[in-house]
């Protein structure tokens, strides 16, 4: 590891020198650009204050100018050159002489073309029959490489595997010093002039706020695509293609993330029209674990966004209420198990209720809110409620969308990737199902059985039993654990042991 590292150190060293001297001898008027449009800016900040004064300039500055240090001819300098070129270019592309060397170039390509496959038919031939002869003969040398294979596999062994793994150890020790990273950003932000284009941009703007110059903004394209002559002189044909590819599966990953967001939705509106109960039934081997696990998940993330939408409806009823306050004490005594479930998040706030209607006193109990000018009821049209009674609404909805934990109670493994953004406001979960650099995973509760039974129970005194509030219940092969009416036949309702017919889960069930 310590040779690695040294060896990481002296790559650094070797591509930072290399950086170095590629500024100086290859970008190095990206640099001298750079200092012209500093005294670009600098006349823009002098005609831009001058304006604002009322005091004359001396100097009406060089921002509308094009550069004298790459000069590169990209675009008509004056745009009434741009519009003659525009012109020829137009009556040059679409007139009977183009249009006939057009087709005479098609013609000239598919005879050489014809040429080439005349040649080259009767190799793809053999190649065909080669390759026919060669997959046609039985092979049956078991558990022994063909000598491409071999090759291959000695090149991935000792040559492709360990260069991948250097490059992918050194990008991460890259990445975990941000010295090394700010330092070649900068280098490569000079050597591809993209400092000389940001202060240009700068510079422009400064000096059209004042003069509002609209025919200079075609000056101002020109020299923006003379600026990117360097960076498009300096990428070889290969970097290009390594752009358009990362551009495409960029594309293609958004495109595919919005279809399966799309396809999400549909499922969230399926679960929403089914029961409260659902029961899966199938044969071996057609996912019938797999379709209930996902749409645990799905039912999870909607549970959330239900609390959300609940306290988002909850706190327009009373706008001028400090929920901030509420939230953050609420949370308090969440974190120190004064709350722990709904039942005591109620009884929480019927502490509160009782100590103000004792004392009657704004800022202990409300946290400075003026209910006699902001009002201690909200109509709503089909009952007169307190406040009080809005804010039991609020806590509970709000313990239901911050608990950390998962919401689902299982008699399998679930896990649900999801992540709770919190800078000392409102918390928001990120309950994506295609994420970028989640790694929190958050694993469902294990299942007792007795906290589903109404009637006798396996545990005695058990401590979970009227322990579940709110969630998710998933169970996978309920049929085996309940069984049917020809297994449970000689099975008794008035057995001294617990049963299926005496613990009263399907009344459960049916609640």
């Amino acid at each position: 590891m310590r040779i690695r590292c040294v060896s990481f150190l002296m790559v650094t060293l070797v591509l930072s020198v290399a950086f170095v001297l590629l500024a100086f001898f290859t970008f190095n008027h990206s640099y001298i650009r750079f200092f012209e449009t500093l005294g670009d800016l600098w006349d823009s900040i002098k005609i831009y204050f001058s304006t604002i004064f009322g005091v004359e300039t001396p100097s009406t500055g060089k921002v509308d100018d094009f550069s004298n240090v790459i000069t590169d001819k990209v675009l008509p300098k004056e745009f009434s050159g741009f519009k003659a070129k525009f012109y020829s270019w137009f009556f040059l592309l679409f007139n009977n002489r183009n249009f006939i060397r057009y087709n005479d170039g098609i013609f000239d390509g598919l005879y050489v073309f014809s040429m080439l496959l005349t040649i080259c038919l009767p190799f793809i031939l053999l190649l065909i029959l080669i390759f026919r002869k060669m997959y046609n003969t039985e092979n049956n040398r078991y558990n022994e490489d063909t000598v491409p294979l071999k090759i291959y596999k000695k090149f991935e062994q000792y040559i492709y595997l360990p260069i991948k793994r250097y490059i992918q150890d050194y990008i991460a020790y890259v990445r975990e010093r941000a010295i090394i990273k700010r330092a070649w950003l900068i280098v490569w932000a000079f050597n591809l002039n993209f400092a000389s284009i940001i202060v240009a941009a700068i510079a422009y703007y400064l000096y059209f706020a004042v003069t509002f110059n609209i025919l200079g903004i075609y000056k101002q394209i020109g020299k923006l695509f003379v600026d990117l002559t360097v960076v498009i002189k300096a990428m070889p044909i290969i970097g290009w293609i390594v752009i358009a590819w990362l551009i495409f599966s960029w594309w293609r990953k958004k495109a595919a993330k919005r279809r399966l967001r799309h396809f999400e939705a549909r499922n969230c509106g399926f679960i929403n029209e089914l029961p409260i109960v659902s029961i899966t039934c199938g044969s071996m081997g057609k996912k019938k674990t797999t379709m209930i696990t996902d749409m645990v998940l799905s039912q999870e993330v909607m549970f959330r966004q239900k609390a959300l939408d609940i306290l988002q409806k909850t706190d327009m009823k009373f706008p001028y209420f400090p929920w901030i306050c509420f939230e953050n004490e609420l949370r308090a005594c969440m974190e120190h198990h004064v709350v722990y479930n709904l039942a005591s998040t109620k009884t929480w706030v019927g502490v509160k209720r009782a100590r103000f209607e004792k004392h009657r006193n704004y800022d202990w109990q409300l946290y400075g809110y003026d209910g006699e000018k902001h009002g201690m009821e909200f109509n709503d049209s089909l009952a007169v409620k307190e406040l009080f009674d809005i804010l039991e609404t609020y806590a509970q909805a709000y313990f239901v969308y911050l608990i950390c934990s998962s919401l689902i109670t299982s008699n399998f493994s679930i896990r649900s990737d999801n992540e709770m953004l919190d800078n000392g406001n409102f918390p928001m979960w990120v309950m994506d199902f295609f994420p970028e650099g989640i790694t929190i995973g958050r694993h469902a509760h294990i299942l007792d059985f007795d906290v589903l039974r109404l009637g006798r129970k396996l545990i005695e005194d058990n401590p979970n039993i009227g322990s579940f509030e709110f969630g998710v219940i998933a169970i996978t092969e309920i049929g085996k654990e309940r069984g049917n009416n020809l297994e449970l036949k000689e099975t008794k309702k008035g057995a001294d042991e617990t049963n299926q017919k005496n613990d009263l889960f399907n009344a459960w069930l049916k609640m």
